[in-house]
């Protein structure tokens, strides 16, 4: 099927069989016929979409395919697999779901109209969801257009697992996520995300029911991002806005409960200054007697939590407003214990938000932990990326991962690196850690940008970088340049104004590294600032990075680095998007060419011409 361009040619005009595909589409086959795990990276420009699909719409196995996003979700599911479904004749039913913040909640819609106390602007988007409500077959939030995805109104108008009354809704029948959640279950193949795949885990492991039916095989893509995300949902984030809102709520329908509430509400605001205090620490030693502390409020804290929960047991079948609040009491007081449980294993600090804090508590490596849990939903399970890999080695991931005895294979590229990229390291004066290093970055940057006439991102690691080149670099180009700055406007904005204009250049961080993808002549330009090491005091690095060097091991080389790597090898994915696609990398850090470690990075980017002068690097740009 992927031999001949004849199946495709009707829906992809453009396509040309490539080997790496076939291959990985019968790896792919292989996988979904027996038990077992397989880790395969797969490079741009490979089609590994299409890759798993076909295979997966032709078998008689009921598979879950997860993503890193939702906008990956939608283009699956809007753009790719009826492509999959066209080439292969399949009639099996794909279904796509979403957490449920990402669906219109009927009764909390009707519910805000009734509120007077809304903004003006609020009430004009208010007005715009009416007209979409009235259309929408899904749900779907992301179909509606005029309401941002920042408004204070979208949490008005979706639910949360607190405030949802399930069951005992007067709308339950013409809910759309329960709808979502139903034709998921019927479905042959479930378009997730990571975020989603990993809540029906801990959904499992705990007992308490399945949002998804039993399947035969997972399929991971953008697997890079899942051990970040399993130790975000192995861990705890408990905010003091959250213990605030349910002591108010608790009060608000109880008044009995006013001196316990009152008790607890007292140790709320004292962790929270013991929590700051603690966060604002530079010596280790105050930090940890602050951290001491901390836990010593988050203990009495539980105790009184106790007490309001033993209440509200008294008080349960009541309403069912009383019954959300017990079981968010629940809730709180397991986050409570997991925080304060959490040992050498684990990272625990606490971060400023807002008026209040956040207490967090995170597992070092949640492979372990998602070892356990896997089987609980499939015995088999394929992980794919285009970053999995430090050089040809898929040992770094898997080990995050859990991962022992799976089927292995990489398959690079097949654009034309020699011919249409260009690797270009200046030569800088200054380390990055100096403090004229991001002025001579910039300087150095400005002539390429000439050449270029814009059509570049200049991507940054760090908020700080970024806020010094959208200050200065306006100043350093003529006029008719348009310097496009992340936060400034959504990021589909800014993408969407980027491909418009005519000398753009984007300033962005982590954000735009990857799952961004402009083809063609729009992005000629890729500058990175340097390395992307992460801040060493980043709290998960540093617990990690100490756990090692007290087993006598080196983080650097097994952690720090690895790290690095593969999130450089995103980052350089965004300049070659398609097979005509021609371009120049900029990485400004010298340590690419200065340090030993310098290899490691190079030897991880695709085989692209390189050079130091700048004078070559500019008649490339003005060549395209």
């Amino acid at each position: 099927m992927f031999a001949d361009r004849a199946p495709f040619a009707a829906h992809l005009p453009d396509y040309r069989p490539r080997a790496a595909q076939a291959e990985m589409a019968d790896c792919v086959a292989t996988f979904l016929e027996r038990s077992g795990d397989c880790v395969f990276e797969a490079g741009t420009g490979i089609g590994k979409s299409l890759a798993y699909l076909v295979p997966a719409l032709s078998a008689s196995s009921r598979t879950i395919v997860s993503t890193g996003t939702k906008t990956l979700q939608d283009q699956l599911y809007l753009k790719d697999v009826p492509i999959a479904r066209a080439v292969t004749g399949s009639s099996a039913q794909v279904a796509v779901l979403k957490g449920r913040g990402n669906y219109l909640c009927r009764y909390r819609f009707e519910r805000t109209f009734g509120e007077l106390a809304l903004a003006p602007q609020q009430r004009h988007e208010l007005e715009l969801l009416r007209a979409w409500h009235a259309a929408t077959v899904t749900g779907d939030i992301s179909e509606a257009t005029g309401v941002p995805e920042q408004s204070p109104l979208w949490p008005r108008v979706t639910s949360t697992t607190d405030n949802c009354l399930g069951s005992k809704c007067p709308l339950v029948q013409d809910c759309f996520v329960f709808r979502a959640r139903r034709q998921a279950f019927a479905a042959d193949l479930i378009i997730v995300n990571h975020h989603l795949l990993l809540a029906e885990l801990l959904l499992r492991q705990a007992g308490q029911g399945e949002i998804l039916a039993a399947v035969d095989a997972v399929i991971c893509d953008e697997a890079h991002q899942l051990p970040d995300v399993a130790a975000l949902f192995f861990g705890v984030n408990l905010s003091s806005r959250q213990l605030l809102e349910f002591c108010h709520e608790t009060l608000r329908l109880d008044e009995e409960q006013r001196p316990l509430i009152a008790e607890a509400l007292r140790l709320v605001r004292e962790l929270e200054q013991v929590a700051l205090a603690a966060a604002g620490e530079r010596s280790e030693h105050d930090a940890e007697a602050q951290h001491a502390s901390s836990l010593r409020v988050a203990r009495d804290l539980s105790g009184a939590l106790m007490q309001v929960r033993d209440r509200l047991i008294q008080l349960e079948g009541r309403d069912e407003d009383t019954d959300l609040c017990l079981t968010r009491a629940g809730r709180l007081l397991v986050d409570l214990h997991t925080y304060r449980a959490a040992d050498a294993d684990w990272a625990r600090w606490t971060e400023p938000a807002g008026q209040g804090v956040v207490l967090h508590a995170t597992p070092l490596e949640p492979g372990d932990l998602f070892e356990r849990v896997r089987p609980l939903l499939a015995d088999r399970w394929l992980f794919t990326s285009a970053t999995l890999a430090v050089g040809e080695d898929l040992d770094y991931f898997c080990k995050r991962l859990g991962i022992v005895d799976a089927t292995c294979a990489t398959w690079p590229s097949p654009f034309d690196y020699p011919r249409h990229a260009l690797l270009y390291l200046p030569t800088l004066t200054h380390e990055p850690n100096d403090a004229d290093y991001l002025t001579e970055a910039l300087a150095a940057a400005v002539p390429l940008l000439r050449a270029s006439r814009g059509r570049a991102f200049f991507l940054f690691t760090s908020h700080r970088a970024l806020r010094f080149a959208a200050e200065r670099l306006p100043a350093l180009l003529p006029r008719e340049y348009a310097v496009l700055v992340q936060g400034t406007q959504p990021k589909a904005s800014l993408l969407e104004h980027f491909r418009a204009l005519a000398q753009p250049i984007l300033l962005g961080t982590m954000t735009f590294w990857e799952g961004v993808d402009v083809r063609g002549p729009a992005l000629s330009l890729v500058i990175i600032d340097k390395l992307p090491f992460t801040a060493p005091e980043q709290p998960v690095l540093r617990a990690r990075v100490n756990r090692l060097r007290a087993q006598g091991r080196d983080p650097f080389r097994e952690i720090q680095m690895p790290e690095a790597v593969l999130t450089l090898k995103q980052g350089a994915g965004r300049l070659i998007r398609d097979a005509a696609d021609q371009g120049v990398l900029m990485i400004c850090d010298p340590r690419l060419v200065t340090r030993a470690y310098g290899r490691r990075f190079l030897a991880a980017l695709p085989p692209m011409r390189r050079t130091t002068d700048r004078g070559e690097a500019e008649e490339f740009l003005r060549g395209l």
